[in-house]
Formats: structure tokens, C-alpha cells, sequence
């Protein structure tokens, strides 16, 4: 009932900022701009985005192979999309994607469950490694160039990055350093704990002398090096040519907008991307076309993911109350 609620809440949310953005730049000029990009020319957008996926869940399979553990690639990108599915439309279920694939890893490939968790929890820090890289160049571009939102708006967002920024280097110093983090806020825990060991392997894989932590930065980027690419892309059939530097900006803030738990980022991607156009010289009108264009490639692909989701959501399930019923009777003998 909780998430139901808080399902309801973010979308309610994001209407109403999706609502401010079209008015604040105007509907029709909104709509003007996005007419030019149905047909064809969207399809383009779609290939990219599923190109995306593909290297993510190549990156995992790479990060599964390097613990051990040869789960066929097809298995490994249902699951992928079906994940990306569950967060592109209750990304407030926090973690909801990471368990999901977590636990079908235990059920059908044999891969315990903590070695499962390590396996996503790694994947999500290169994904925060090769997203702030992008954000933190876009927000030094804005900086350098002086072209920043003239409002209290940009100060906020610059602390946030500033201290994902920070959070992620503390992340990297402790890993080189095997100090651990999960003890500075549980010390009590033994050494032997369940936690410890995940997160010794997690350090572990950051090793910098790791190839596999290499191989893993290499597919972070292919996959956001596609995001770059539907944005210039996206940008072009908007009728907007544009540097790589406002590229990495505009690709940096896209992943900004993940960061807020709303549906589909549904209204905050296009304030966002409003301010950032704005803030490059373009018109705003046509950084709410653009964030609206890619909900709509992301939405085609979250939707066949959803059916993907909902029939390996459901043989995991199965597997779940069966394996609990012979657990039950077991007790019994």
C-alpha cells in the first residue's frame, strides 16, 4: 500500500513539473519541434537506447564471468530489460531492479545470492562512475563558460553533484585503501559478517591492477558513449547542431534526472533539460521537445521490458513459493 501511495505521489509530482516546463516554454512550440521527429526519424533514437541496454547487460555478463560464473547472454538481457522496466516505471521502488535480478540469478543459474548482489552492486558503481564523469564535465563546462542557470536553482544542483562527486572518490579512496565503509556505520560487525565479504569482493574488484575492473569501465562507457550519441543525434533532428562539450552537458544532466525517483523522470528531465538549453544558448522550448523524445524511445523499450518482467516475474515466483513449500515440508520429516 506504501509504494502504491508513493507510486501515486511521484506521479502526481511529475505531472505537475512536467506541466510547469510545457508552460513556462509554451505547448505549441513544444509540439512544434517534436512533430519534425516522428516516423522514421525516431527509430534511430529506439536503436540507440537499445544499444544501451546491450552494453549494460554485456557488463554484466563480463562482471558474472570474472566472479566465476558463465550465465548465457540471452537469459542475462531479459533479465536487464525486464529491470529496466521495473525502474523506469517505479524507480521508488529503491533497489527493486538490483533484487529482481539478484534473486532470478539464484533461482535458475545457481549463483548465490550474495555473489548475485556483488555482481549488480558493482555494475551500478561503474554506472556512477561513467555518469558522474559526464555530469561533473558538464557542470565545469556551464562554470567555465559562464553560461549557468541565473537562479538559485543551478546552486542546488551543483551541491548535489558536488556531493555525489565526493561520495563516489570516498568510495574509490576506501576501495584502494580495503578500509571498510560498512563498518564506519555498523562497527560491531564480526569479520566473518555477510556484509563484509560482499564488500571485500566488491573492493576487490575495484582493484586498480584488475583487468576486469578495466573491461568494466570500457562497456560503462560504450553504453554512455550511446546516450551521447542519441543526444547529438536527437539534437540534429531538432534542428540543433551542437558541440561535444554541450553534448556531455546535456547527456550528464539526462542521468542527473535518474536521480529522482518519478516515473519515466517525468517532468524533472524536462526542467532539467529546459535550464541546461537555456544555459547553452538554445531555447528551452526545445530542451523540453528533448526530453520528452527520449522518454517516449525509453518508454517503447521499458514497455516490451515490462512484458519481459512480467513473465520472468512470474516463473520467479513460482520457483520462490516452491522452493519455500519444500523448505516447509522438509521441517516436517
Amino acid at each position: 500500500m506504501k509504494k502504491l501511495l508513493a507510486f501515486i505521489v511521484f506521479l502526481v509530482l511529475g505531472i505537475v513539473l512536467f506541466s510547469g516546463a510545457v508552460s513556462a516554454v509554451g505547448w505549441r512550440e513544444v509540439w512544434g519541434a517534436i512533430e519534425g521527429v516522428w516516423g522514421g526519424k525516431g527509430v534511430l533514437l529506439l536503436v540507440l537506447t537499445l544499444l544501451m541496454l546491450f552494453f549494460g547487460a554485456l557488463r554484466w555478463r563480463e562482471i558474472l564471468r570474472y566472479q566465476g560464473y558463465k550465465v548465457p547472454f540471452s537469459s542475462l538481457l531479459k533479465q536487464y530489460f525486464g529491470g529496466f522496466s521495473l525502474s523506469f516505471f517505479f524507480p521508488m521502488v529503491f533497489f527493486g531492479n538490483e533484487l529482481f535480478r539478484s534473486y532470478f540469478l539464484r533461482e535458475f543459474h545457481e549463483v548465490p545470492l550474495p555473489r548475485a548482489i556483488v555482481s549488480v552492486v558493482i555494475e551500478r558503481f561503474l554506472d556512477a562512475t561513467s555518469y558522474l564523469l559526464f555530469l561533473g564535465v558538464g557542470v565545469a563546462f556551464l562554470l567555465i563558460s559562464r553560461n549557468v542557470f541565473a537562479s538559485s536553482t543551478f546552486l542546488w544542483i551543483l551541491l548535489a553533484v558536488g556531493l555525489l562527486i565526493a561520495t563516489l572518490v570516498f568510495f574509490y579512496f576506501k576501495s584502494h585503501k580495503k578500509e571498510s565503509i560498512v563498518r564506519m556505520f555498523f562497527p560491531r560487525l564480526k569479520g566473518s559478517n555477510g556484509f563484509l565479504e560482499m564488500e571485500r569482493e566488491v573492493f576487490y574488484f575495484f582493484r586498480l591492477q584488475s583487468k576486469a575492473f578495466w573491461e568494466g569501465i570500457f562497456l560503462s562507457f560504450a553504453k554512455v558513449s550511446c546516450a551521447l550519441l542519441r543526444t547529438i543525434v536527437l539534437a540534429g533532428l531538432l534542428g540543433k547542431v551542437i558541440g561535444l562539450l554541450p553534448a556531455v552537458t546535456i547527456t550528464g544532466f539526462s542521468f542527473l534526472s535518474l536521480l529522482i525517483p518519478i516515473p519515466g523522470q517525468l517532468g524533472v528531465h524536462e526542467v532539467l533539460q529546459a535550464l541546461v538549453f537555456q544555459s547553452i544558448g538554445l531555447e528551452g522550448h526545445t530542451g523540453v521537445a528533448f526530453a520528452f523524445l527520449v522518454r517516449a524511445a525509453e518508454l517503447v523499450v521499458a514497455l516490451g521490458g515490462l512484458i519481459l518482467f512480467v513473465y520472468l516475474g512470474i516463473s520467479l515466483a513460482k520457483r520462490l513459493m516452491l522452493n519455500k513449500a519444500v523448505n516447509i515440508f522438509e521441517k516436517f520429516l
